[in-house]
C-alpha cells in the first residue's frame, strides 16, 4: 500500500508541542503577574524563560523536520523509520539503482586503536569476541604488554612503537587492511556492540549492507551509556536526547561519533585532510566529508554502548575536551562549515 501523502495527514504530532508551548507561555504570564509585589530579578527571569523557550522550539523543530525527512518512506516498518534520519530505501535505490533488493554485506572490518589496556584486556576480548574475525587493531605506542597479549590470543593487532594518537593510528591501520575491505566500523576500546537481544533492532551486518547500498559516506549508530552511577545516568539522558532528537533530525548531515561506520575510501580521504588532533576528531571527519558533498546519516537500529564518567574530575575533563575541540574545529574550518550550511536551510541552522 502506498504511503499516505504528507499534506493529507493530520498534523497532530506538530499541534501537540505547539499546545505545550502555549501552556508554557500562559504559565509565564501568570507567574510574572503574581510576582510583581516581590523583590524579583526580571533579568534572570527573562533569561531563564528564554532558555526554556529556545530549547522547546528547537525540540519541536527537530521533531518536525525528522517527520519531513522520512514522510514518504513506505518500504520500512514504522518502527524502523523512527530510528533513521533519512528515507533509507530511497537512498538505496539512488545509490544502487532501481530494482536492487536487499543484499548481503560486502567485506567489512571493525577497527580500533588501543593503548595500554592493562587489566582490561580480558574484558576487551570478551566483549568483542563475537566479531573477532572482522576486527583489526593497532597498538598505538603501548608501553605495556597489550599488543603481545592480544596477538598471543589470536587477535590481529599491529604493534607500533610510535604513538600517533587515534586519527593517525587509524590512518596507518587503514593502509594495512586487505584491499577487498570496503567498509570499516571505527570503535573505541570501551565500546560494546549490542546484539538484537541487547537493544539493537537489526544485526550489524544489516546496517553495513544498507550503508553500502545507499552510497553514503558514513552511518552513525545510536550511542548508549551504561547507567552505572549518577553521572553516568545523567550522561545517558544527554546521549539519548543527542541521538533520538538531535542526530535523528539531521537527515544526511549527521556528525559522526567515536563509534561510526564509514565507507573505507571516504574515511581514508578524510584522514588524509585531517589535522590528526584528538580533540573533536569525529566532528572534523564529518566536516571534511560533508564539505566534499558526501552524505552521513543516523541509523539508530544499531546500538553501541559505552561507560560514562564516574568522577566529577573525569566528567569535567571530558567537557573541557569537547568544548575545546568544538572551538578548534569551528576556528580552523569555518569556511567549510559555511559551505556546508549553504547546502540546505536546516544545515545552516545546525552548523552555522
Amino acid at each position: 500500500m502506498a504511503a499516505e501523502p504528507w499534506k493529507s495527514r493530520r498534523p497532530w504530532p506538530l499541534l501537540v508541542p505547539l499546545g505545550v508551548y502555549a501552556l508554557l507561555l500562559a504559565w509565564i504570564g501568570f507567574s510574572a503577574a503574581a510576582l510583581q509585589g516581590y523583590d524579583f530579578s526580571y533579568l534572570l527571569y527573562a533569561l531563564a524563560n528564554l532558555i526554556v523557550f529556545t530549547e522547546a522550539i528547537d525540540f519541536g523543530l527537530r521533531l518536525y523536520v525528522h517527520r519531513r525527512h522520512t514522510a514518504v518512506t513506505s518500504d520500512l516498518s514504522r518502527g524502523a523509520v523512527r530510528h533513521l534520519s533519512i528515507d533509507l530505501p530511497a537512498a538505496q535505490r539512488k545509490g544502487s539503482g532501481p530494482g536492487t533488493g536487499r543484499t548481503a554485506a560486502r567485506p567489512w572490518a571493525i577497527i580500533a586503536s588501543v593503548f595500554n589496556l592493562g587489566d582490561e584486556v580480558d574484558e576487551f576480548m570478551e566483549r568483542l569476541e563475537p566479531y573477532r574475525e572482522h576486527i583489526w587493531l593497532i597498538s598505538d605506542g603501548s608501553t605495556d604488554n597489550t599488543a603481545k597479549r592480544l596477538q598471543v590470543s589470536g587477535w590481529r593487532c599491529l604493534d607500533e612503537e610510535v604513538n600517533r594518537h587515534k586519527p593517525g593510528a587509524l590512518r596507518h591501520l587503514l593502509s594495512k587492511l586487505p584491499p577487498q575491505i570496503e567498509t570499516v566500523m571505527v570503535i573505541d576500546p570501551d565500546v560494546k556492540i549490542c546484539g538484537r537481544h541487547e537493544g539493537s533492532l537489526v544485526d550489524i551486518e544489516r546496517v553495513i549492507a544498507d550503508l553500502q547500498q545507499s552510497g553514503a559516506a558514513a552511518a552513525c549508530p545510536r550511542i548508549a551509556i551504561e547507567p552505572d552511577g549518577f553521572l553516568a545516568r545523567f550522561q545517558m539522558l544527554e546521549y539519548t536526547l543527542a541521538c533520538v532528537v538531535g542526530k535523528r533530525s539531521l537527515a544526511d548531515f549527521v556528525v559522526t561519533s567515536g563509534a561510526s561506520i564509514y565507507r573505507r575510501d571516504a574515511l581514508e580521504r578524510a584522514l588524509e585532510q585531517h589535522s590528526l588532533s584528538i580533540y573533536a576528531e569525529d566532528l572534523e571527519n564529518a566536516v571534511i566529508l560533508l564539505h566534499d558533498g558526501e552524505r552521513i546519516y543516523y541509523d539508530g537500529r544499531l546500538v553501541v554502548s559505552s561507560h560514562g564518567p564516574h568522577t566529577l574530575r573525569h566528567w569535567y575533563s571530558q567537557r573541557v575536551g569537547w568544548f575545546y575541540g568544538l572551538v578548534r574545529v569551528y576556528t580552523q574550518r569555518s569556511r567549510e562549515l559555511w559551505r556546508i550550511g549553504r547546502r540546505t536551510p536546516f544545515a545552516m541552522y545546525t552548523f552555522v
